[in-house]
């Protein structure tokens, strides 16, 4: 009977799980990518990215990382984005003929998807016999040959 006893206790201590490790400290890489996340939601762009790069640095295949990063510079070129395009608008406030002020704001919107403004832009540039009408018209037919080759393969 002692024996049984003994080999009971011996099976029920083997069944039982093992001891956790240890806590061990965060990863460089969870470290880094924690850090980069905090600088992302508080609107610190440029903090995010270095953050991120060094996530990157430590886990090159981070998947996250990498759309998080991209993320942030394009919010990061957004805010500069409004900015040229206010710049512009004030240009053109002050004086409605600069003619360089309406090429760039006619590729400035272009770029964010203003093709109706940019279209008039262009029109106000042609009525007044400006070479800079030229370029705002190359930017508008790229993105309209490209839209074109979308709608194509999109049609039933």
């Amino acid at each position: 009977m002692k024996k049984i006893m003994v080999l009971i206790a011996l099976i029920l201590c083997s069944a039982s799980s093992p001891s956790p490790p240890p806590d061990e400290p965060p990863s460089k890489h969870h470290q880094y990518f924690a850090e980069a996340l905090k600088a992302q939601n508080k609107r610190d762009y440029a903090a995010a990215i270095e953050l991120y790069q060094a996530a990157i640095s430590e886990k090159k295949d981070d998947a996250d990382a990498w759309n998080n990063m991209g993320y942030c510079y394009r919010m990061t070129a957004k805010g500069y984005l409004d900015k040229a395009g206010d710049a512009y608008a004030k240009a053109i406030n002050y004086n409605p003929e600069h003619e360089a002020a309406l090429e760039y704001q006619g590729e400035y919107f272009v770029m964010v998807g203003q093709l109706m403004s940019a279209y008039r832009n262009y029109q106000a540039l042609e009525k007044m016999d400006s070479d800079e009408a030229k370029k705002v018209k190359a930017k508008l037919d790229s993105v309209l040959e490209e839209a074109q080759a979308v709608l194509k393969i999109y049609q039933p």
